[in-house]
């Protein structure tokens, strides 16, 4: 597994984990597009 996809799997359990249910089938760009702020927190936690 790249890093891309270690971000993406770690921030949808960061999502989960508050509640935030995302579908797998989402592509990353929905994501960023409808959670860039909660994306950015993400990755500046690492």
């Amino acid at each position: 597994m790249n890093k891309d996809n270690e971000k993406i799997q770690n921030v949808v359990k960061l999502l989960s984990s508050l509640g935030v249910n995302i579908k797998k089938t989402k592509s990353r760009l929905e994501v960023m597009h409808t959670l860039p702020t909660t994306v950015k927190t993400a990755n500046e936690l690492k």
